[in-house]
């Protein structure tokens, strides 16, 4: 969440002063940064998932093996998670509040919504309402992105910056 922090602050200024080429570069370097960050992690957690029972005090090898596939389902939904909460950020330090407020409502209610949605059809589904809500919401928010994209082609496909020049 400290990129979402720091964006916050410094974007803030670059919106106040009108550095839009500024925050588009500081927009996509960080989400760049953040997508190569939590691909790695999520690579790692997929490698050692046997191991973070471990972590936890539990090396009970029938625990590990059962913990492998359910938090394999679950740590698949790190990226488009963090990239919709980063992108809400950018919506909000925008003055796009309405959109960035039902996004950023919809990712937290998303969450145990969808543990117990698939709960509900069975345990072992439990694990899938992480991934099953998050890449759909994480689809529907760049589809209004690109969709008021097309309708003002002054902002960018890329969380609605504006693409006018800098002003002095």
């Amino acid at each position: 969440w400290g990129f979402c922090e720091v964006n916050n602050s410094v974007g803030g200024v670059m919106m106040g002063e009108r550095d839009y080429t500024g925050l588009r570069l500081l927009a996509k370097k960080s989400l760049r940064f953040i997508s190569v960050g939590v691909t790695f992690l999520t690579a790692l957690l997929f490698l050692f998932a046997d191991y973070l029972p471990v972590v936890f005090g539990n090396d009970d090898p029938t625990v590990r093996q059962a913990c492998v596939a359910p938090l394999r389902i679950a740590f698949s939904f790190l990226l488009p998670y963090v990239c919709l909460r980063f992108l809400c950020v950018l919506l909000a330090q925008q003055g796009r509040l309405l959109m960035s407020t039902v996004f950023s409502s919809l990712t937290i209610l998303a969450m145990p919504g969808g543990v117990l949605l698939a709960g509900a059809f069975s345990d072992e589904l439990i694990w899938w309402g992480f991934p099953v809500l998050t890449y759909p919401l994480f689809g529907i928010l760049l589809l209004v992105i690109y969709l008021k994209h097309r309708r003002n082609q002054q902002l960018s496909a890329f969380a609605l910056l504006p693409l006018y020049p800098d002003e002095v």
